[in-house]
């Protein structure tokens, strides 16, 4: 413990061999700041069993000026992990601890390779610090099981096992709703999104009828929402995500394909409820030039209004317009995550328990691991 904070939270004004790019007191001074949060962490995860901690991200690398601390926190048993935040202030600091069983080793050499991966799959590495005379077990042999979609899929078994303190935001969310609607449902999603640290920001272009919709409608929609985006990312310089339903599909893809899919914003994560998009819309193409980190589809198969928008031409006739709300997307990539619910129609997916223990959720694990 004590070698992991000299050589991470450095206290004095000595450069030492690990951050050789140290040139005044200011920049030694940003990592001591850590230093009472790690000292705390670690008695914490002593009280709660645990005989060490992983950590990953940028607090273990040369950056001069890391903003976070992630890091795995393994426990004895269910009954040691915390059922609510246990928040750790410090101004500019965000620690995000995921807890874990011993028991759950499947889950523990996931997560570890999340951590030690960066979104361009490049290895940056792990540190593990005992808080013991010896480690129970040393967890070096977890490469290989890295699978982003599968951990995605699976976030349902530790989510609330993650926390987040702090007071960094986690970025913009922007939601965009569809058509024949003033999307009351975004009265719902704001406090959800807002207790998890976005910065909630709904898109609202009118509560616009489908039989008056016309291509110029659409287009200026369109260019609209082109323009308030970019106002959203000159404002709060930060990263944007979007859950877009319906209509509010066709134009975050609209917007994409418009920009050749290099435009001016780009999207952390994306999510899509009743999308009237294409099956065979382009999301690689997306993710590949970095205009999109993650895509989740929530696939409803008995959605019964978009196959029958056949009678509105106006989308027909688009070649982006289509029924991956029924179907999905054909393309596959692990940032492409999809999940397909019975139970779901076009719009009943736009309620409490659905943004609580889907979307949100999803968005705030997929911060953590990219």
């Amino acid at each position: 413990m004590e070698e992991f904070i000299n050589r991470f939270c450095p206290v004095d004004n000595e450069k030492t061999d690990f951050f050789p790019t140290f040139h005044n007191d200011h920049d030694l001074s940003v990592r001591s700041y850590y230093k009472p949060v790690i000292e705390h962490l670690f008695g914490h995860s002593i009280e709660r069993g645990a005989d060490s901690i992983i950590f990953g991200g940028s607090f273990i690398t040369n950056d001069e000026t890391p903003n976070d601390i992630d890091c795995i926190v393994i426990v004895p048993n269910s009954n040691c992990i915390p059922h609510k935040n246990e928040i750790l202030t410090m101004s500019g600091c965000t620690l995000d601890i995921v807890y874990v069983t011993e028991e759950n080793t499947d889950m523990i050499y996931k997560l570890m390779n999340m951590f030690s991966f960066d979104k361009y799959d490049l290895n940056v590495g792990l540190v593990q610090v005992s808080l013991t005379s010896e480690f129970r077990n040393s967890w070096d042999d977890f490469y290989g099981q890295y699978d982003f979609a599968e951990l995605l899929l699976e976030r349902e078994a530790y989510i609330f096992r993650h926390f987040v303190t702090g007071s960094q935001k986690n970025g913009v969310l922007v939601t965009i709703h569809g058509l024949n609607t003033n999307s009351e449902w975004n009265f719902d999603l704001s406090p959800i999104a807002s207790s998890s640290n976005w910065i909630f920001a709904p898109f609202y272009y009118g509560n616009v009828k489908l039989p008056l919709l016309s291509q110029k409608l659409k287009a200026d929609i369109l260019g609209y929402f082109r323009e308030w985006i970019f106002m959203i990312k000159d404002k709060y310089q930060c990263e944007i995500s979007i859950f877009a339903h319906s209509f509010g599909t066709y134009i975050i893809g609209a917007y994409l394909v418009g920009f050749n899919h290099n435009p001016p914003v780009k999207f952390d994560n994306i999510v899509l409820a009743g999308s009237i998009l294409t099956p065979d819309y382009d999301w690689n193409k997306c993710i590949d030039r970095g205009c999109v980190n993650t895509v989740y589809n929530i696939i409803s198969p008995r959605d019964p209004w978009v196959p029958k928008i056949e009678g509105a031409k106006i989308l027909t006739k688009d070649k982006l317009f289509g029924q991956a709300s029924n179907l999905g997307f054909t393309q596959t990539n692990k940032r492409l995550i999809q999940e397909s619910y019975d139970i779901y129609d076009h719009s009943n997916m736009l309620r409490l328990d659905v943004f609580e223990s889907k979307v949100i959720p999803f968005l705030n694990t997929v911060k953590k691991f990219r």
